[in-house]
């Protein structure tokens, strides 16, 4: 993924982290890997499949945990 990522495919985690997502919490927010094991110590984190990934990078949106 480029440098300029759309804020839907950023990391949640930090304002100032722009790495690419690949985990997601059970309410929705994304986080690039290193934030996204972090994340998963204290609630319930996934690592995202890699259809999901490419409907995030095409605009779209993932319904379910």
């Amino acid at each position: 993924m480029s440098a300029e990522t759309s804020p839907a495919t950023d990391c949640q985690m930090h304002d100032g982290c722009t790495e690419s997502v690949t985990h997601m919490d059970q309410s929705g927010f994304l986080y690039c890997t290193t934030h996204g094991l972090q994340r998963r110590a204290s609630r319930p984190c996934r690592k995202l499949r890699p259809h999901e990934l490419t409907r995030l990078e095409d605009g779209g949106q993932i319904t379910t945990y």
